[in-house]
């Protein structure tokens, strides 16, 4: 089976205002910051473990020296700066293609760091980061993965950004529980 990645799909945004000159070699980087789960032994050796289910991220743009986007940014950072409030940025990342791809939304982000200026004999490229909190993050390729895993993708995904807005969807939450504890038992009828 032939795969294809079109780094041209990658869209992102910030303030809905869509970055442009992206480096060519790495547009974007995401990494959670922190453990996904944390354990505890208790003295009869079992473990138990607690997960971190709203998680925060870093997201490094990799933008052209030369892309006005440098320049959008620096105001914000600016405006953020000089102003002390404590702004909330909205940032979207997504990879658009047929299927689908990855994507990523965050409303409570704030800037990491300045970026450093580095300059050279040829173009090189911006780091800009920034530390997103309460994001909605949906990991994929762009391939087809059958109905199940796109409808139970596109539940979490409604879960995670109502919760940004703070919208309780615990009813629906807790209506998934009892299907998946539905298909359980059907699963075990079955066998």
């Amino acid at each position: 089976m032939l795969y294809t990645y079109v780094p041209s799909a990658i869209k992102c945004s910030i303030f809905g205002v869509e970055l442009v000159g992206l480096s060519k070699d790495s547009i974007v980087t995401i990494e959670r910051i922190g453990e996904v789960s944390t354990f505890r032994k208790a003295q009869d050796g079992s473990y138990t473990a607690f997960n971190d289910s709203i998680g925060s991220y870093r997201v490094t743009f990799h933008i052209e020296q030369v892309s006005q986007s440098n320049d959008f940014l620096h105001t914000i950072f600016k405006l953020h700066q000089r102003s002390g409030l404590n702004l909330k940025i909205p940032l979207n990342i997504e990879e658009r293609g047929i299927l689908g791809g990855t994507s990523f939304t965050s409303f409570d982000v704030f800037f990491e760091t300045e970026p450093s200026a580095e300059f050279l004999s040829e173009s090189s490229t911006r780091q800009w980061s920034f530390i997103c909190n309460s994001a909605s993050y949906s990991l994929k390729g762009t391939t087809d993965t059958g109905f199940l895993a796109t409808a139970l993708r596109a539940t979490i995904r409604l879960i995670e950004v109502s919760e940004a807005f703070g919208i309780d969807m615990s009813n629906i939450e807790d209506l998934i529980g009892q299907g998946i504890v539905e298909a359980e038992k059907r699963l075990k009828n079955l066998f």
